[in-house]
């Protein structure tokens, strides 16, 4: 009996549902940033593709739709894959990234394990400036091979050291804008994670333990419910555990005695978190306060030693959060930021 060959889509076996309703409801409770649209179907399987749900609600930037023309050439849908790779330094040493999803960021972060292959051990310094912590647990359960997950869904794997296995988790929405820090911090525990937060932000977060427990059929994904993976949320200011901190003062920065590689992920909803569906949508902060909060960034990167030791840059434009009417600052900061990068390397 045929099956369905299709590496980007999601594939499901039509025996584990009552029906394709059923099918796409469980979808649905699962990936909240994903619509599931049907690209084909077999006498047993069908075929998804997982888009962003943006592409089909309107969006809260009311200029997102024409200024993605204006940038990039490319509309809602086709916006939901979008992301620009480059190396950067003398000689080409550091990976860069830029995206629109930040899920992408794990994109570059298995590039750069696939050419390094550090052993478990190594410990990595990894900043993520963020107006979010992006600490959820993704529909993935590690096995047996380090740095190797399965889907809860259709049981394929993904390995850290592989990109196109990264990727295709991520198109098919096993890995989320909100949920790819995890599978880095499970491939290397000795990671240490600083979380800088906008100005005025508190943080609430206490250490725990995600389950990632999923309501699917017991006969097609057996012993893979009961396990999970450990997320460590970070504690506010220099009190906390020596792996994850959380501070909205950039001036920790000059703190952080660390000299081995280092990981730079800059979220622009850290600058900006206007559009976030948590919070009523607000006011657009002037361009100029915009600019200035990015060249304090910059200059409390140069003031501290993270620059001379970065390994992995990325960023993520979001924009389901920053305006994209700021777009023009956002990509000025970035060649900004890769120039300062490159200067020390």
């Amino acid at each position: 009996m045929a099956t369905i060959d299709c590496e980007e889509c999601l594939v499901l076996e039509k025996f584990a549902f009552a029906d394709m309703d059923a099918a796409i409801s469980k979808m649905a409770a699962i990936y909240q940033d994903r619509v599931p649209v049907l690209r084909r179907e077999s006498a047993r399987q069908w075929c998804f593709d997982m888009k962003l749900s943006r592409a089909f609600r309107p969006p809260r930037d009311k200029f997102l739709e024409e200024n993605l023309r204006r940038n990039f050439d490319v509309d809602l849908v086709q916006s939901c894959a979008l992301q620009f790779s480059e190396r950067l330094g003398t000689n080409k040493k550091i990976f860069y990234g830029l995206a629109l999803d930040h899920c992408y960021a794990l994109t570059q972060w298995s590039r750069w394990y696939a050419e390094h292959s550090p052993d478990r051990e190594q410990s990595i310094l990894l900043v993520h400036f963020d107006a979010h912590d992006d600490l959820g647990s993704p529909s993935i359960v590690p096995i047996a091979e380090l740095g190797q997950f399965r889907s809860l869904i259709d049981l394929s794997v993904m390995s850290i050291s592989d990109v196109r296995s990264v990727n295709h988790f991520i198109h098919r929405g096993f890995i989320g804008i909100g949920s790819f820090i995890l599978p880095l911090l499970h491939t290397l525990p000795n990671t240490q994670f600083i979380h800088v937060i906008p100005q005025g932000n508190e943080a609430t977060w206490v250490r725990r333990q995600k389950e990632m427990v999923l309501d699917m059929e017991e006969r097609a994904y057996g012993d893979y419910m009961a396990m999970s993976l450990t997320t460590r949320r970070p504690m506010h200011g220099e009190k906390g555990n020596r792996h994850s901190v959380q501070t909205n003062d950039l001036s920790f920065l000059q703190t952080i005695d660390h000299y081995g590689s280092v990981f730079l992920d800059i979220d622009l909803d850290y600058f900006c978190n206007v559009y976030d569906s948590n919070q009523p949508i607000g006011i657009e902060p002037s361009p100029k306060v915009i600019k200035q909060r990015m060249d304090d960034v910059i200059a409390a990167l140069h003031d501290s030693s993270i620059l001379k030791n970065v390994e992995v840059l990325t960023l993520a434009l979001s924009p389901d959060f920053f305006p994209s009417s700021l777009w023009s600052l956002a990509l000025d900061f970035a060649e900004n930021l890769k120039k300062a990068v490159s200067e020390h390397h």
